[in-house]
C-alpha cells in the first residue's frame, strides 16, 4: 500500500474581493460595492474607518471582508526504483618464489541492484468556486492591512474547504465526463480539489 504523505503548504493565492463597511443591527451602514464614488483602496478604506471611528455621532459599525482564491500544498507517495551495481576486480596470481605468475586478469560483472526510496510529489491546489465569497466581519481599523486581510483571507479559506471540497480527480480516469458533470452539478458553494503537478524522484536516477 502506498503511504501518502502531506508535506507542505507552498503557496497561495488569495484575492480580496472587497471590502465594505458593513452595519450590524440598529448600525450605521456604507456599501462600497453599490456605491461606486466610495470604492477606494485598502488603505484609503482604512484612513476613512479611522475617521469614521473618531466622530462621537457616527454609530458603530463593523467591517466585512469577502474572501475567495485558491492555494496549493504538496504531498508524497512512497516509491522506490532499483539502482545498477557493478564490480570490476583485477585478479593475478603468483608462486611465493615468483617463478611461477600468470598473467593479471580483468572481471567485470553486474550485482543485483540496490532498491533505494524516491518518494513521487504531487501538487495539488484548492480553490474557491466562482460562486464563494466567504464573508468575515473584523471590528478595528488597524485590521484593514494588506498582510492582514491575506493571513486572515488564507485561514479563513483554508478552514472554509478543509469540510467543503470536491475532488476533481475522483475517477476522473474511470468515467468519461465526470469531471465536468462534477463541475456542474456538485461545485456550488464547495472549493475543489485538483492535481496541478506530478514530479516521479525515480526519473532522475
Amino acid at each position: 500500500m502506498q503511504n501518502i504523505k502531506k508535506i507542505i503548504s507552498l503557496s497561495f493565492a488569495i484575492p480580496l474581493f472587497s471590502s465594505m463597511l458593513n452595519a450590524t443591527a440598529h448600525q450605521e451602514s456604507i456599501d462600497t460595492k453599490k456605491q461606486d464614488h466610495n470604492i477606494m483602496s485598502i488603505e484609503e478604506l482604512k484612513n476613512h474607518c479611522l475617521q469614521m471611528r473618531g466622530n462621537d455621532q457616527m454609530k458603530p459599525f463593523s467591517i466585512k471582508v469577502e474572501c475567495s482564491g485558491k492555494y496549493t500544498y504538496w504531498t508524497e507517495e512512497q516509491n522506490s526504483t532499483q539502482l545498477p551495481v557493478t564490480s570490476n576486480m583485477s585478479v593475478q596470481t603468483s608462486t611465493k618464489c615468483g617463478r611461477h605468475s600468470t598473467p593479471e586478469s580483468i572481471f567485470e560483472s553486474n550485482l543485483e541492484g540496490q532498491n533505494i526510496s524516491c518518494p513521487t510529489l504531487i501538487e495539488k491546489e484548492v480553490s474557491t468556486s466562482d460562486e464563494i465569497n466567504i464573508p468575515v466581519t473584523i471590528n478595528t481599523c488597524e485590521e484593514l492591512d494588506t498582510m492582514a486581510l491575506e493571513t486572515m483571507c488564507r485561514e479563513t479559506i483554508t478552514k472554509y474547504c478543509q469540510d467543503n471540497t470536491v475532488d476533481l480527480n475522483q475517477e476522473d480516469n474511470n468515467q468519461n465526463g465526470y469531471q465536468q458533470q462534477v463541475q456542474q452539478n456538485e461545485t456550488e458553494g464547495m472549493c475543489t480539489l485538483k492535481t496541478k503537478q506530478t514530479v516521479d524522484t525515480c526519473l532522475k536516477y
